[in-house]
């Protein structure tokens, strides 16, 4: 695990080449540059989270962001609905409120 996490701290996206990468690893590889979620297939609640709290921005990274992130992040700062990718009809209203 700490062979992982150094490769990690040098370079966050690398991730991508490390199969199953645990949730702390994937945690660790977002803090230190958020667009590594892009490399993480389905990322759990917890990363997602994390991921946006990093960088709104993150939020473009994600493939099928889960509802709770999209609806978090639109309260936050409505015009991250730019950013998501096919926004619900219900994050769509609440980026509008």
């Amino acid at each position: 695990m700490n062979e992982l996490l150094e490769q990690i701290r040098s370079n966050p996206l690398s991730i991508e080449f490390i199969a199953n990468p645990s949730e702390d690893l994937q945690i660790e590889a977002i803090k230190l540059d958020y667009r590594a979620i892009q490399f993480i297939k389905n990322p759990s609640y917890k990363v997602q989270l994390e991921a946006i709290k990093v960088n709104h921005l993150a939020i473009k990274y994600i493939e099928e962001p889960l509802q709770k992130v999209q609806e978090k992040l639109v309260k936050e700062n409505p015009n991250a609905i730019y950013y998501i990718n096919n926004p619900s009809e219900k994050t769509q209203v609440l980026a509008l409120l």
